[in-house]
């Protein structure tokens, strides 16, 4: 073969490997869960938001990012090409950023540095109150006082119950519209406007009896008492509506101080003897 033929077929085959390479598929990987604008629909925060990351090839190194915040350490290897993990978000817009190094036999150094962004969108549904005479429920309105109004099937009427472990029928409640507020019984007078306050666990005026006082029906309908004064031997302090807002007043068990709750997620009423997440 002369010479220019030799050039010639080199020439050939360097540019049969190009198109080749150029007709790969990138060296990458893909957020494959949360979907793309998804809305991720969890009960209550206690629960996780799953992420999932692909590789079309193995990859190593990966980080995920949420909101600037580095989750890495809660993804869990599946294989050389899969990664999982349940992270713990609150509600509201989020975006994910996961990147990796990932094997590519005609890259440099037989690695490629691949990245991609998910946005995405987590709702928590939480509980709903309803009040047994009007049907009227607890609202946040601000995050100074509890209100009531109609529901709005949004975060304004939507209330995160948490039982306290070991107390029984004892819990807390948290405003999705204003995460990290708690209803709160604000002093000792009967007629006070219950207020919004700081979640606080050790703060018993945070804490409220939860009793279901008509079990047996296709919805219970509870009391909330303030363990604070229940402790202090007082005679009332229970949720009751009144004015366009919730105030604190005598356990009669009267309409205006009774609550069904609905869990949001299901679309059905507690029934059993609290209304607090376990």
């Amino acid at each position: 073969m002369s010479l220019r033929s030799a050039i010639q077929c080199q020439s050939v085959q360097t540019w049969v490997v190009a198109v080749a390479v150029l007709a790969l598929p990138a060296c990458s990987i893909q957020v494959q869960e949360p979907a793309a604008n998804a809305t991720v629909t969890l009960p209550s925060k206690i629960f996780r938001t799953k992420v999932v990351v692909t590789g079309n090839a193995s990859y190593t190194g990966l980080k995920v990012l949420v909101d600037g915040i580095d989750f890495s350490n809660r993804m869990v290897s599946k294989s050389s090409k899969m990664d999982e993990g349940d992270l713990s978000l609150g509600g509201g817009a989020h975006t994910l950023v996961a990147s990796a190094d990932v094997y590519c036999w005609y890259c440099s150094g037989q690695k490629h540095q691949s990245t991609a962004t998910r946005t995405f969108t987590v709702e928590i549904t939480g509980k709903t109150t309803f009040a047994q005479g009007d049907s009227l429920s607890w609202a946040s309105l601000s995050n100074a006082n509890l209100s009531y109004g109609s529901d709005t099937g949004t975060s304004t009427t939507r209330w995160e119950f948490t039982g306290l472990s070991g107390m029984g029928t004892v819990g807390v409640i948290e405003s999705i519209q204003f995460p990290g507020m708690c209803v709160r019984s604000p002093d000792d007078t009967n007629g006070s406007v219950i207020a919004m306050a700081n979640c606080s666990p050790a703060d018993t005026r945070q804490h409220w009896i939860a009793t279901n006082q008509q079990p047996g029906g296709a919805k219970g309908f509870y009391r909330f008492e303030n363990r604070a004064m229940n402790s202090a031997g007082m005679t009332w302090g229970c949720l009751t509506e009144s004015n366009n807002q919730v105030i604190q007043s005598a356990c009669t068990d009267t309409p205006d101080r009774l609550w069904a709750v609905r869990r949001n997620s299901e679309n059905a009423f507690e029934q059993g003897q609290n209304p607090w997440t376990q």
